[in-house]
């Protein structure tokens, strides 16, 4: 079986690493963050991913959980956006 490739990157797309998907107030209080399992999901230069709503925090949490076994780019319409 071969695994899908990014059309953003042409890099091949991973298995789904997490098992839930939760969003919760960042620490400062300042904003949202999205949490797979324990993790903080990042932005793609490292930083934790912070978003100024819960409600733009619950779209991108369910864009992740949407995934079922692979990691497909194509997916994220507005992590991608």
């Amino acid at each position: 079986m071969t695994m899908p490739m990014s059309s953003m990157t042409g890099s091949i797309v991973g298995k789904r690493f997490y098992k839930q998907v939760t969003t919760r107030e960042a620490d400062d209080g300042n904003g949202w963050n999205v949490m797979l399992d324990y993790r903080t999901l990042k932005t793609p230069s490292k930083r934790p991913l912070k978003l100024p709503t819960l409600a733009l925090a619950k779209a991108i949490a369910a864009e992740w959980d949407y995934q079922v076994c692979f990691i497909s780019i194509e997916c994220y319409w507005i992590c991608k956006s």
